[in-house]
């Protein structure tokens, strides 16, 4: 009875952040008490590889492992707001007339019919106007397009309700990230920073430029985490499988002396005046051979990515204000990986962070290491469950 009187009169919860990525299930949800945004509850499933290339499997398992993780996590209701799933998307820019925003929602599926991989009229879609398009002719807007086959959506949203969740709206990941870290990040005086997002998954990275909280830019570069194993695995002559698990034990490892150095400056990537941050490793001498193998492997396929970002700033700088970006922020799984992450951020001259959705969220938590978050280290790869669960632009877009 007490418990019962203590949840009746308990701030209210908000729904819960379902992030079903390449290679992990999170859900997140937080609570605002005070003013102050907290961590009420957290749950990790790594997704077995063999479940890679097997749409019906890994809907099985979100199945499984979503009924698993609320039967024994603390989550308060079953409201969730799910991702569309990075992987499952298709991003696009389109130049529109400037109209508003009823007359653009009836435009978009004609406008962008020639631009999808799959008819638009039986899309999701989700679009977000970047802003005046400043290199074309009068009364012209940049348009960020955002869409998934409605088949697939559909059969997402069906293992939803099988895992027993109320969908209460959908998401895309570009938003679900600016909601976060602009909980995260915004400090006074810091309303219009220019910041450059940079996540690196498994499959693929999404770059992402916000100024003042708005989104300008959002593109998918075809380089990711599996490259870079591959680029190791070839490297060192050893399995793919290998080299993935030698690169998380060497981040873990470094990541791990980075935060007992200077647990204040533990997402800090490169100091404000590039070219100043320390690249040398405290380590015993196997793991320095290894990880400078490993970096070497990676930087000969790091320019192919560093290029694509450098033509994402450049388009940005160029179109949106001439306002330079003042920061870059890795996320994702990758993020972890940060001498690769230094070495990027330096390339492009840019100051940089590990992103880290819990920096400013209140230290009391119910939640524990066994959720898959561990505090003492930056947690970049929670970003969009996190960011899903805050919730400010997560609109009712649910397929029908």
């Amino acid at each position: 009875m007490l418990g019962f009187v203590q949840s009746f009169f308990s701030p209210a919860s908000n729904p819960i952040g379902v992030d079903f990525g390449s290679d992990s299930l999170r859900l997140a949800q937080v609570q605002r008490v005070d003013g102050d945004y907290r961590l009420i509850a957290a749950a990790c499933a790594q997704i077995p590889d063999n479940l890679n290339d097997n749409p019906r499997g890994r809907l099985e398992f979100f199945v499984h492992s979503v009924r698993e993780i609320l039967s024994h996590a603390p989550f308060r209701g079953r409201q969730a707001v799910l991702a569309l799933p990075a992987s499952e998307t298709i991003v696009r820019e389109l130049r529109m007339k400037t109209m508003d925003e009823s007359h653009l929602k009836r435009s978009l599926p004609k406008a962008a019919k020639d631009c999808l991989p799959f008819d638009s009229s039986d899309a999701i879609l989700r679009h977000i106007v970047a802003g005046p398009f400043t290199g074309g002719g009068e009364n012209e807007q940049e348009v960020i397009v955002i869409g998934a086959a409605r088949e697939e959506i559909n059969q997402l949203l069906a293992a939803a309700g099988k895992a027993r969740l109320d969908v209460i709206g959908m998401n895309v990941e570009p938003m679900a990230i600016v909601d976060c870290f602009g909980h995260v990040y915004r400090r006074r005086g810091e309303e219009e920073l220019a910041e450059f997002f940079v996540d690196i998954g498994r499959r693929g990275t999404r770059a992402m430029i916000s100024q003042s909280g708005k989104l300008r830019v959002v593109r998918h570069i075809a380089v990711g985490g599996d490259d870079f194993n591959n680029a190791v695995a070839a490297r060192m002559s050893i399995p793919t499988s290998d080299a993935r698990t030698l690169r998380i034990k060497l981040a873990s490892a470094e990541q791990s002396r980075a935060a007992r150095t200077a647990m204040a400056n533990a997402t800090t990537l490169v100091a404000s005046r590039p070219g100043q941050a320390n690249m040398g490793l405290d380590c015993p001498r196997e793991e320095a051979q290894q990880s400078n193998a490993v970096q070497a492997a990676c930087l000969s396929l790091a320019g192919t990515l560093i290029e694509k970002l450098d033509g994402c700033r450049k388009y940005y700088e160029t179109h949106f204000s001439g306002q330079p970006i003042d920061r870059m922020i890795f996320i994702g799984g990758e993020a972890r990986q940060r001498r690769l992450c230094q070495h990027i951020a330096e390339t492009l001259g840019l100051p940089a962070l590990q992103g880290d959705p819990l920096c400013r969220m209140a230290r009391y938590s119910e939640v524990n290491i066994e959720s898959g978050i561990d505090r003492r280290t930056p947690q970049p790869a929670w970003a969009v469950a996190i960011g899903l669960s805050l919730g400010v632009n997560a609109a009712r877009v649910l397929a029908r």
